[in-house]
């Protein structure tokens, strides 16, 4: 069996030893708090369980695992929230002006394909509150509770298919947060590169 952890050959060793190998590594993951990025069974992405990875990996010949700490996971999000939040409110923003004045049809459309974007901030406000909740400003961590609470209300707004009240959420709450969170990315990424404030970071 071949592992490769990182894109570097770790192990090309017999099943038993490899297995030994991997359980290492998983031990590692488990132990420093890292973060599994990709992990591939014989080329097939599969979805990394701390339980239950090792024993998918037993019939395997090549397994392959990128892993990372949260704090370098949180410091390149940060730099691809600069480029990407003010585009992803602004289609925010044209879905709602669709939204409020009649179009749902077309404000549908823009704001399904902002769902992922939608996600993946989703992804990274967690992971800032897991990483450095203790460091960021009162009011950053106000705004972040508003912006749960205009979330909670959004998906209330689409499943009773409230076009109207989703327009207002989106303009009024949800790109405002966006737009409010980008002018935060300074100071966000100076308290990453503090590395007392991060938790799990070892570098």
């Amino acid at each position: 069996m071949k592992i490769f952890l990182n894109e570097s050959a770790v192990c090309d060793e017999d099943k038993p030893a490899a297995m030994s190998h991997l359980g290492t590594i998983m031990r590692e993951i488990e132990q420093n708090n890292l973060v599994v990025r990709l992990f591939k069974i014989d080329g097939v992405d599969c979805e990394f369980t701390r339980e239950g990875s090792v024993d998918a990996c037993r019939d395997a010949d090549l397994v392959e695992l990128k892993i990372c700490s949260l704090p370098e996971l949180l410091r390149e999000a940060l730099d691809d929230a600069k480029e990407y939040l003010p585009r992803l409110s602004r289609g925010l923003r044209r879905a709602a002006e669709f939204f409020v004045t009649g179009l749902e049809g077309e404000g549908v459309n823009i704001f399904l394909q902002s769902l992922d974007g939608l996600g993946w901030f989703e992804q990274l406000n967690e992971s800032l509150v897991s990483g450095i909740h203790a460091f960021l400003p009162e009011g950053f961590t106000d705004r972040l509770s508003g912006h749960r609470s205009s979330m909670a209300d959004l998906l209330a707004a689409w499943e009773n298919q409230d076009y109207l009240l989703v327009g207002d959420i989106l303009d009024y709450e949800l790109a405002p947060f966006l737009e409010y969170f980008t002018e935060q990315l300074p100071l966000l990424k100076e308290l990453m590169s503090s590395e007392k404030n991060v938790i799990g970071d070892k570098s």
